[in-house]
């Protein structure tokens, strides 16, 4: 599920123009490299405490258990920081969504 969803990302990103859909989800593309990840969790970044927000607001996602899982085992886990608006995070999980659902995979 990993693999398919940092592939899926890639698409995503890729097929879309520059915008509010692909800015909202930016910090997503931490997932891919675990190095890099580190990198901005020892430097405390916007993009790191995103992520993890939105990760914390995800635990309570049935459908997200599974890459949950699989992100925590890569030392990426959910904290709260209350940085994503409601708007957003509902704009991002449409869209983490759809990943997971395979609409961007090739």
């Amino acid at each position: 599920m990993y693999k398919i969803v940092c592939d899926s990302y890639d698409n995503y990103v890729s097929s879309m123009p520059d915008g509010y859909r692909t800015e909202v989800i930016k910090f997503l593309s931490l997932i891919k490299d675990v190095d890099n990840y580190e990198v901005h969790k020892q430097a405390e970044t916007t993009d790191y405490k995103l992520l993890s927000d939105f990760l914390y607001r995800l635990k309570d996602c049935r459908k997200c258990y599974t890459i949950l899982d699989e992100l925590a085992a890569r030392g990426m886990e959910g904290k709260c920081y209350n940085l994503i608006s409601e708007a957003d995070f509902l704009e991002q999980h449409k869209i983490f969504h759809m990943l997971l659902n395979l609409v961007y995979w090739k």
